[in-house]
């Protein structure tokens, strides 16, 4: 329903409040829709000093983890109430050159709410901003992930106000808390601490079996007859294991991913400790009170149900890639690990389906990435349609990790999926009787001729789905180079898949139910499963905001005059005004000298979210360009932090209390995360900052500034090679110095 998008510009100015410091994010006006994420290449580089991505600048390369960085000088902004750019000083270098250099951070801290007892809360949000301020892009965290965790941080900040009121009327005054207390729940945030008996009861005394394998066992499980999880034994014989099993489990709970069936708990025991994690299978009771699991994964999938549409397909396997890099950054981010590798763990029996078939990739290696081993069991393997014994299809047939982490082993694993997936036959398959090796009969085929591939994929019905299809299956044949350093990159892989994906999703929703999805023997009457539930409105679709003539604009605005004017930046000015209707908007005029793309019924129909500064009305005719944006009378975090520069007599506002800080983050991170997660397409707001974080009623942080995006001279399906403009640079990081490229997909 939604485009993700990259706001681009994160700051405080940009975040908005209302009287009741409620915050919403602001000005889009340099934000990109994303092709399902997709990272985007230019030269232009546009943004904010102190909260561009250093990165974006070195290399032209646009993805939302741009945004993440601008949001890391914005967390920053907000518990040292530090303006992002002193002199010639950004508050980023100077608080990771301090963590750095290992000097205590405590006199950056804001002194109204740098005291004891919020001192582990703002060092766990600095530590967060730190993550995010990473100049290795691979190894930032995804919004969603920064998100999690500042909602794990406000959990444990309400949780500590909750002892304190209880001490405070319950306990004597002489007494203290343990220093203990609560420790667990703080080291392993959000991750539930189970016994041994609990874990039984969720098992039923390990009698439902998920899997046998040669080495080890899992179970199914039931979490308050309402989830289903899988548990997985670990043996924690000595105390090195132990301390090895709990610092996993501290790493564990500081990660999440959509895509990722997640450990949600663990038990510690003196022999064996037990992980849970997430299952996408549905629970039903049947007779007697026993429970049935319906475990769908893909291998199943294939092997039972007719192929699904090219759009979900490839779909699926953008997720499932997802997944499988957010599990790689564990290993990249914790270098003393043992080198448990994932190496042939990535299989199509490993990816679970929910109904609607989004992807959750299962890697039981991930509660022993740093060397613990699974417990022995003296039991076969059962023997199924899914035998994994078939997991050595799926394997590199060249060892070159010697069992040590290499991502291009997985990148080979992933070449076999993603055949599975285009040809919709298992990497072992049955044909004329007999059992044929995927990637073998279809590389050999390939090799051959291009076009006699037509046997595994069918007919294709035009020219434009036959190049989609082609070039998955090209991206396909790369990843399974036995020349380990001819095989691509895995985020190389991510990007081109993501664009394919989009494209071939759009270009479905476009022709509609007459749509023939290529690959498939006919027209695609595919229709998604809905979910059943009868206390859930089905939203209506969203509307684009409408135009509003320029003599009503003139009129509301005083004629755009400076009695109306209510801030002013680069390439706008901002003026209050009365709508018809009584609304109070933010009336935004863009200079007439800019080259501007003006993405009005795009932004306003696509990125309908409780944190994102909706449009109400435009006008777009010749020079003038004007968009009426909801209206944040607090103003953004930038003046509640630092003051409204530019305006006479403008001071810095009350202290927000800390309570309030952590709520404007959160809710200004769930903005981001919508943008970058769950819009259709994607959205790279690339001007994420504090003036562009609006504040609304009850402190909910709204982003603004969409809506608006430099113009770039290009063709469709095209590449640009521009430069970069001369002025740019007074907004950027003195590292952007190199020659960059503008690659994008113009999409109508």
């Amino acid at each position: 329903m939604y485009s993700p998008v990259l706001h681009g510009d994160v700051k405080p100015a940009n975040i908005l409040l209302d009287e009741n410091h409620s915050p919403k994010i602001s000005d889009f006006g340099i934000a990109r829709l994303l092709c399902a994420n997709g990272a985007q290449h230019t030269k232009n580089i546009i943004g904010s000093i102190g909260y561009v991505d250093p990165a974006f600048c070195e290399n032209g390369i646009l993805t939302p983890k741009s945004d993440v960085y601008s949001f890391g000088v914005v967390l920053l902004e907000i518990i040292t109430r530090k303006k992002a750019v002193d002199g010639t000083i950004t508050l980023a270098q100077s608080f990771t050159d301090a963590i750095e250099k290992g000097k205590k951070v405590m006199n950056l801290f804001d002194e109204e709410i740098n005291d004891k007892q919020n001192m582990n809360f703002l060092e766990d949000i600095g530590k967060l901003a730190v993550k995010c301020l990473r100049r290795d892009v691979k190894v930032r965290p995804e919004m969603v992930e920064v998100a999690t965790s500042l909602r794990m941080i406000r959990k444990d900040l309400e949780g500590e106000q909750g002892n304190l009121t209880q001490q405070h009327t319950s306990t004597p005054n002489n007494s203290t808390p343990s220093k203990n207390e609560g420790s667990a729940g703080r080291q392993f945030g959000n991750l539930n601490i189970f016994k041994q008996e609990e874990i039984k009861h969720m098992t039923r005394n390990y009698s439902m079996t998920f899997r046998e394998e040669f080495h080890e066992r899992l179970y199914n499980g039931v979490l308050g007859m309402v989830h289903a999880v899988i548990v997985k034994q670990v043996s924690t014989s000595s105390k090195t294991d132990r301390e090895v099993f709990l610092k996993t489990m501290g790493i564990l709970c500081q990660k999440y991913h959509k895509n990722v069936a997640n450990v949600a708990g663990f038990h510690l025991g003196e022999y064996i400790s037990e992980c849970v994690y997430e299952s996408c299978c549905e629970l039903s009771q049947v007779n007697n009170g026993h429970i049935s699991f319906s475990n769908r994964n893909l291998y199943e999938i294939i092997c039972s149900t007719e192929k699904l549409p090219l759009h979900v397909r490839l779909s699926i396997a953008v997720q499932c890639l997802e997944g499988l890099v957010h599990i790689h950054s564990f290993l990249a981010e914790n270098p003393e690990s043992r080198g448990t590798s994932l190496f042939g763990n990535f299989r199509s029996a490993n990816i679970f389906l929910d109904k609607n078939f989004m992807p959750k990739v299962f890697n039981a290696n991930l509660s022993t990435f740093l060397g613990l081993c699974a417990v022995q069991q003296c039991t076969a393997s059962v023997d199924c349609i899914h035998d994994q014994r078939s997991q050595k299809y799926y394997l590199d047939p060249k060892d070159v990790s010697d069992h040590l982490f290499n991502p291009k082993s997985d990148v080979y694993s992933f070449g076999v999926v993603l055949l599975e997936l285009i040809t919709w036959k298992t990497a072992k398959y049955k044909s004329g009787g007999q059992a044929h090796m995927l990637t073998t009969d279809f590389l050999d085929t390939y090799r051959i001729d291009h076009s006699a591939t037509d046997f595994f994929v069918k007919k294709v019905y035009d020219e434009e789905g036959k190049c989609f299809l082609h070039e998955a299956i090209a991206i396909g044949v790369e990843c399974l180079k036995l020349d380990v350093q001819m095989r691509p990159e895995m985020s190389d892989v991510l990007s081109r898949l993501r664009i394919i994906s989009a494209a071939q999703s759009i270009r479905s929703k476009l022709m509609g139910p007459q749509a023939k999805d290529c690959g498939d023997n006919g027209p695609s009457q595919y229709i998604a499963p809905t979910p059943v539930n009868n206390d859930v409105k089905i939203p209506s679709p969203p509307t684009s905001a409408s135009t509003i003539s320029l003599d009503i604009l003139k009129k509301i605005t005083r004629n755009f005059s400076n009695n109306s004017l209510i801030g002013e930046g680069s390439h706008a000015k901002v003026f209050f005004g009365v709508l018809k209707d009584g609304k109070n908007s933010a009336v935004k005029k863009l200079n007439p000298n800019e080259e501007t793309i003006v993405q009005v019924s795009t932004i306003s129909k696509m990125l309908k979210h409780d944190n994102v500064v909706q449009i109400h009305e435009y006008f777009i005719e010749g020079e003038n360009h004007v968009l009426v944006y909801e209206y944040a009378p607090k103003g953004s975090l930038h003046d509640i932090l630092h003051g409204r520069e530019g305006v006479t007599g403008a001071q810095a506002r009350p202290p927000l209390s800390w309570v309030q800080r952590v709520k404007i983050a959160i809710t200004a991170a769930k903005g981001l995360e919508f943008l970058h997660e769950k819009a259709v397409p994607p959205v790279i707001h690339t001007n994420i900052k504090s003036s562009n974080i609006l504040l609304f009623g009850n402190d909910v942080a709204k982003i603004g500034d969409l809506g608006v995006s430099k113009q770039l001279h290009v063709e469709d399906y095209d590449y640009s090679y521009t430069r970069v403009v001369p002025q740019i640079f007074r907004y950027e990081a003195p590292e952007y110095a190199t020659q960059c490229f503008h690659a994008f997909r113009l999409l109508h």
